[in-house]
């Protein structure tokens, strides 16, 4: 399975319960502990041994990583997930801060007289 896409179907699973209280929650009692089981498994595999992540390419998926392992974080209280969100959010800022106009690169763009320049996009986080 793809990180990105258990990145943002951890981020859609996450957020609602990050809101609900558990005397609020219409759900089974048992599907927080399956959902957490679960999450707790992908997400694990993107976190190597010394704590650094799994490379994550493209901007969509360093914001959703950033806001599913925070969210993870809210839902376990495990300071590895809140660790590795904030490892995401750095990379992105830092990934920024080395172009001159702050943009991520996206894509080369051919100029006219065969000039090729990167074109870029706004910030992950700006999801």
């Amino acid at each position: 399975m793809k990180p990105t896409f258990v990145l943002t179907l951890s981020a859609l699973l996450l957020t609602p319960l990050a809101t609900l209280n558990a005397a609020d929650s219409r759900l089974p009692a048992d599907f927080n502990s399956k959902l957490r089981t679960t999450l707790t498994r992908h997400l694990n595999q993107l976190i190597k041994d010394d704590g650094s992540l799994a490379e994550l390419k493209g901007k969509t998926s360093e914001g959703s990583g950033a806001f599913t392992f925070y969210l993870m974080y809210e839902f376990t209280q495990e300071q590895k997930y809140r660790n590795a969100a904030l490892r995401l959010v750095d990379q992105v800022l830092r990934d920024m801060r080395a172009t001159k106009f702050g943009v991520l690169p996206i894509k080369e763009k051919e100029k006219s007289g065969g000039k090729t320049i990167i074109g870029g996009g706004p910030p992950a986080l700006g999801n």
